[in-house]
């Protein structure tokens, strides 16, 4: 697999980041036109800032805070959180929910974590798919999880049989999106391990760790420091039976606490929580800002039929897309000064991707005819 990630170049992040824009038409809800312009919306704001390539400073307006671009854990809060909060503010009926008998007993408590099997492993095929998907996007260095869960969220739902039962309560959509986040967070231990070269912000954080201790990550990890290195991955299963262990006794009492407060309680408690969330990662006060803004602007245009998904994957895949076109067409440049795109279509692994963007574009139409046929 590492040798496979080695293989990746600036081409390859460039077609992966066009993948990820076919998924558009998965996630845009009943337009695809809304859908697209939504992705195109975000691919606009992830141009805010420093270029990646070049160093070219846009769309600032002369604040200096801009020039380090919007930060994406701040525009995902806004919208996706503020939304739902505007919503529960609009509709303070029923402050407290009715029907909070699950959990309260020793037989409702058995029931609800039965219940949570049932959906996790109701579809095996969806564990197995969405944790390759997570596993493979882990791989590469700078991906992240946000691109593998909405990448399992729309093979999930393209492969499922109700298709329009996803984003209205179907478990799978979670199960999907949190294998798929679970299996990146493991995948991007590989490039960590055999390379040196930390794939998410959680191996960063290790491989400062494993600095600190004074073991270089790279090939001599698994030779000279193997009884360490090996005891460091058999943690990870540990770490895991204690994830769900905690899940399965602390989420069913915190799903009960937070149910059973009033509506006047949760809405200035989560909108605290957003602002600390949104300052605290670069503790810039216009990170709050930005926060705020996209929460209305996502309200305003859920109300107008937009769903948020598309205007967060082009935010996403905005900077992989830019980086991987400037440097890819540097490096044809380079080799073939008259033809600088051919690069971009002549690597085997660049093929590969177009065609799976291909199909993944054209998907979407082969089902609406499907349908229509079946109808």
């Amino acid at each position: 697999m590492a040798k496979i990630a080695l293989k990746f170049g600036p081409p390859e992040y460039f077609w992966v980041s066009i993948f990820g824009l076919t998924i558009i038409a998965g996630l845009s809800g009943d337009s695809l036109l809304k859908g697209i312009a939504g992705g195109i919306l975000g691919l606009l704001i992830s141009t805010i800032g420093i270029a990646p390539v070049g160093g070219d400073v846009r769309f600032t307006f002369g604040i200096s805070s801009f020039q380090g671009g919007v930060e994406l854990i701040s525009v995902l809060i806004g919208f996706f959180c503020i939304p739902e909060v505007f919503k529960m503010a609009r509709n303070p009926v029923g402050s407290y929910l009715k029907n909070t008998s699950v959990g309260s007993t020793v037989e409702g408590y058995k029931e609800a974590i039965f219940k949570g099997f049932r959906n996790a492993f109701a579809d095996v095929v969806n564990l197995i798919r969405s944790s390759i998907i997570g596993l493979f996007v882990g791989i590469l260095p700078g991906a992240g999880g946000n691109i593998s869960n909405l990448i399992a969220y729309n093979e999930v739902k393209r492969a499922s049989k109700n298709p329009e039962s996803f984003g209205k309560g179907n478990p799978q959509g979670i199960v999907a999106t949190e294998t798929a986040d679970k299996a990146t967070i493991m995948g991007s231990f590989v490039p960590l391990l055999t390379l040196g070269v930390p794939g998410s912000p959680v191996a960063a954080v290790v491989y400062g760790a494993l600095m600190i201790q004074g073991l270089n990550p790279g090939p001599e990890l698994f030779t000279k420091h193997a009884e360490i290195t090996y005891t460091f991955m058999t943690s990870f299963f540990v770490a895991t039976a204690l994830t769900v262990l905690i899940g399965m006794f602390a989420g069913v009492l915190f799903y009960q606490i937070i149910m059973r407060l009033p509506i006047r309680v949760l809405v200035p408690g989560i909108l605290l929580l957003t602002i600390v969330g949104s300052y605290a990662v670069r503790n810039n006060f216009m990170d709050v800002i930005f926060m705020l803004g996209s929460g209305y602007l996502g309200y305003v245009l859920g109300k107008l039929g937009f769903s948020p998904g598309p205007v967060v994957l082009g935010l996403v895949l905005g900077p992989i897309a830019e980086k991987g076109l400037v440097q890819g067409y540097l490096m044809g440049n380079s080799i073939s000064p008259g033809m600088p795109w051919v690069i971009f279509f002549t690597r085997p692994i660049s093929i590969v991707l177009i065609v799976i963007s291909l199909i993944s574009a054209l998907w979407p139409f082969y089902s609406a005819r499907r349908r229509r046929r079946a109808a």
